[in-house]
């Protein structure tokens, strides 16, 4: 392990800020005598990335999955174990909010840090949750009750869709397809709710009026399947040659005086005894005349056999047989198949054929009477046979229809009850739309709330057993409160000021000797605390000097931030206590501190540098490398300068910014006083007080005379203690935090407008060390002069209101 960890010399990282990757050196290989490189100090503006950094670095300890990695020597990647990863720490604000908890208790402060603060973090985590399990459990169970009883309960509804449905008649439906009256099972009563349609109720009734109506007539031809009526062939009839054949007339014979008489009794419709005669006089048997009983010689038969034939010839005979030919039988009912079919299906139909064989009658009647005339004709027009055929027919045609409609419905019969018991279901479920949608709304309502309420149960459990598990976490005892007390003491150079003093499983914080509430517990105390337990964790579990013996790699994000500045000589002596301790215990030890204060980064090169000369000839020697942050990569940081110089950059940087810096704006302030008053004090020997009142010194300030005297003014009562006596605090004052974020930015931009006044190169000569352009800071400063510089009259007031309180 110790030669991966020593093995670091930067980080890949591709996440954030840098979502397209981008490598940064944390540490310089070994020098040419073989000293490694184990401590770095990272500066970084607020915004550079210094924060991405430190939270990947503390992903790659947790083990989680990420783009970034650690990579050495040619930037050859490293391969960390899990032991690896657990020795490399960081402390940084999620540090801070995660094992550091304060919790009030009557007048006194209860503290839980580490594992103690994980576990009633996440309590107070799982409370809210079982508060919110809590809610639900209710708001389902007053959901599952109002489903189970009460007016809109499941069973209250049923009980009124079935009304509902039976109201309107479902019962009396059913009774007339069925031939009983049916009672509304739970097996009817899902077939009614499955019958669901988006017809309207008028056309599921009518359909089911009109399917009734042929169930009936189903019902009532029982079982047996009805012929159809014939048709009449009226290709049968020639209407047209019998009216030729009746209006046809005979060429009369010559004939004697008996054949006269006998033609006569033909014209005169007598033709039958004319016949008759004919036959007695051909019937060889008979000798005596039937009507008159006169002897009949065969002589005179034959003579009168003759007579008749002359006056009936072959041409009457054949007009005889053609008129005969054409007789009409009468078309009876059951030839058409009438005593087949039910009466009602034949009214129609009988007066179609009654008025057919009307025709034919009298056709018939016609032909009789030109048989018993031969030589008469008869005249006659068209009787319109043909018309009463088609007539009868479309009456036979229509019936035909009704009969398979019928025979459709005997066939099937059980079909269609299934049709109209289907198309009831259908009436009822549309009678009790509404109340069926309430209840399939509650029923899936009461569904939701019981699964809700097995859930919230579950959970519930879950929750409890969590909650149990992290108190069972609280009562494990920590040992670390000397430990932290004594790092305490080291950062407030007091042992009783701040004090962790045992209470149950956990701590009370006591300043000298007194409780301590915790909205009195600032937030830079909380962060020494925090990171007082962090140098502690080193030890867990460890004999007392054998704390940091393994080897291990602290990251340490802003330790050092604007709340703690009170405290910043304090936490620069805690950091170099731990930081020897850390270093001289395990020489593979490494070390990673990043700030965005160039102040704190002089302080921090100030303490590594003194223990660099402590351990220099030890086995632990060391090398310190100070880097900036710049863009995707890391640089020489460069601290050959004065504490004027950073300063004075720190200035410039608050002066020219485009973004709010919180932590800038709570001291800027002191450091703008600090500047004029080391400026004055050093070049002239006088305070910030006396630099406007000097007429020497006044005179340079021209027509902005009046309101850089304001602004001086206003430096010299920031604090009550002056600087020139105490130039080092950075105590953050009160009156200055009076003015908006903008006006501060106008102040200092005023400073440097004085200080190019009183000499134009110096703020040049003392930037451009940190690679600001010259002509940047020309542009800016001549631009800040025209803020401070108007027209002789209406100058020195309209700069007195842009600065004003």
């Amino acid at each position: 392990m110790s030669d991966r960890l020593s093995s670091i010399r930067g980080i890949h990282i591709q996440s954030g800020m840098f979502g397209s990757g981008a490598d940064f050196e944390l540490f310089r290989s070994p020098n040419e005598k073989g000293i490694p490189h184990r401590v770095s100090i990272l500066f970084g503006r607020n915004g550079s990335g210094k924060t991405t950094i430190s939270q990947q670095i503390g992903r790659i300890s947790a083990g989680e999955d990420c783009d970034s990695s650690f990579w050495g020597e040619a930037q050859s990647s490293i391969a960390l174990t899990a032991q690896d990863r657990n020795a490399i720490r960081v402390f940084d604000e999620e540090y801070v909010r995660k094992t550091v908890l304060l919790r009030e208790e009557g007048l006194d402060t209860i503290v839980m840090l580490g594992t103690k603060a994980q576990a009633q973090k996440r309590i107070d985590e799982i409370d809210v949750e079982l508060v919110e399990v809590g809610r639900r459990l209710v708001e389902w169970s007053v959901k599952k009750e109002a489903a189970e009883s009460g007016p809109e309960s499941l069973d209250s509804l049923l009980a009124k869709a079935k009304n509902e449905a039976k109201a309107a008649g479902w019962a009396e439906r059913s009774a007339d397809i069925t031939g009983s009256r049916s009672n509304l099972t739970s097996q009817k009563w899902d077939a009614i709710v499955a019958a669901e349609t988006d017809r309207s109720r008028h056309d599921v009734e009518t359909e089911y009026d009109e399917k009734l109506v042929k169930y009936k007539k189903a019902e009532g031809a029982g079982a047996t399947v009805i012929q159809k009526i014939k048709l009449i062939d009226s290709q049968r009839y020639s209407e047209a040659a019998l009216v030729s054949l009746l209006s046809k007339t005979l060429d009369e014979p010559i004939l004697t005086e008996r054949e006269e008489r006998i033609f006569s009794l033909v014209q005169n419709g007598k033709q039958q005894i004319v016949e008759y005669a004919k036959e007695i006089a051909s019937d060889e048997e008979i000798d005596t005349c039937p009507l008159c009983q006169q002897e009949l010689t065969t002589d005179y038969k034959e003579s009168l056999r003759q007579s008749v034939l002359k006056v009936l010839n072959d041409e009457v005979d054949s007009f005889k047989r053609d008129l005969e030919k054409l007789r009409i039988s009468p078309i009876e009912e059951n030839e058409l198949g009438f005593f087949e079919v039910p009466e009602n299906f034949l009214s129609q139909c009988r007066i179609a054929l009654e008025k057919v064989n009307d025709i034919i009658a009298e056709y018939n009647q016609l032909i009789e009477r030109r048989l018993r005339s031969l030589y008469e004709p008869v005249e006659t027009g068209d009787l319109n046979l043909s018309e009463a055929i088609s007539f009868f027919n479309t009456s036979a045609i229509n019936a035909n229809k009704e009969i398979d409609t019928l025979n459709d419905a005997v066939k099937g019969k059980t079909a269609l009850r299934q049709q109209l018991l289907s198309l009831n279901d259908q009436l009822a479920r549309i009678d009790a739309k509404a109340t069926i949608g309430r209840y399939e709304a509650t029923k899936k309502d009461l569904e939701e709330a019981k699964r809700e309420l097995d859930k919230a149960i579950e959970e519930r459990e879950k929750l409890t057993k969590k909650r149990q598990a992290e108190e069972a976490k609280m009562s494990l005892t920590d040992l670390a409160a000397n430990a932290i007390n004594g790092y305490l003491a080291n950062v407030f150079f007091d042992s009783t000021r701040f004090v962790l003093v045992p209470y149950a499983n956990v701590y009370k914080i006591e300043s000298h000797g007194k409780s301590v509430r915790p909205q009195d517990v600032s937030t830079g105390e909380r962060n020494i605390l925090a990171l007082c337990y962090f140098f502690s964790e080193g030890g867990r579990g460890k004999f007392e000097g054998s704390e940091d013996s393994d080897p291990q790699y602290l990251v340490l994000d802003d330790p050092i931030s604007s709340f703690d500045m009170e405290n910043r000589i304090g936490i620069c002596s805690l950091i170099r206590d731990r930081a020897a301790h850390v270093l001289e215990s395990n020489p593979n030890s490494l070390i990673t501190i990043t700030t965005h204060d160039i102040g704190i980064a002089s302080e921090l090169k100030h303490t590594f540098d003194d223990l660099g000369d402590v351990f220099k000839g030890t086995s632990n020697n060391f090398i310190t490398d100070y880097l900036e942050l710049s863009g995707d990569t890391t640089c020489d940081l460069p601290m050959r300068k004065s504490r004027y110089s950073i300063l004075l950059k720190r200035a410039y940087d608050f002066a020219i910014s485009s973004q709010e810096n919180e932590d800038e704006s709570y001291v800027i302030g002191n450091i703008l006083r600090r500047i004029l008053e080391g400026y004055s004090s050093f070049n002239y020997g006088i305070g910030i007080e006396r630099l406007s009142r000097d007429q020497d010194l006044a005179s340079r300030f021209g027509a902005a005379t009046r309101l850089i005297s304001s602004v001086m003014y206003r430096l010299a009562l920031n604090d009550e203690s002056h600087l020139k006596e105490c130039l080092d605090a950075l105590n953050p004052p009160i009156v200055f935090d009076r003015y908006s974020y903008q006006e501060k930015m106008t102040i200092a931009q005023c400073v440097f407008v004085i200080l190019d006044y009183l000499d134009e190169a110096h703020v040049v000569k003392q930037l451009v060390h940190f690679n600001i352009p010259k002509k940047d800071i020309e542009d800016h400063i001549g631009e800040w002069r025209k803020k401070f510089i108007s027209e002789e009259d209406e100058g020195h007031q309209s700069a007195k209101t842009e600065v004003s309180e």
